[in-house]
């Protein structure tokens, strides 16, 4: 989890990096992102 300000605005975001694969559906880069939140 991230705060930062951009634009004088507060934006609070996941931070988040995992590897997909290359050809990929969004369902695959959900439950990436989905099993990810899990652990």
């Amino acid at each position: 989890f991230v705060r930062y300000e951009l634009n004088n605005e507060v934006h609070d975001d996941i931070l988040f990096c995992q590897l997909i694969p290359i050809h990929t559906t969004g369902e695959a880069i959900f439950k990436v992102i989905d099993d990810y939140q899990k652990q």
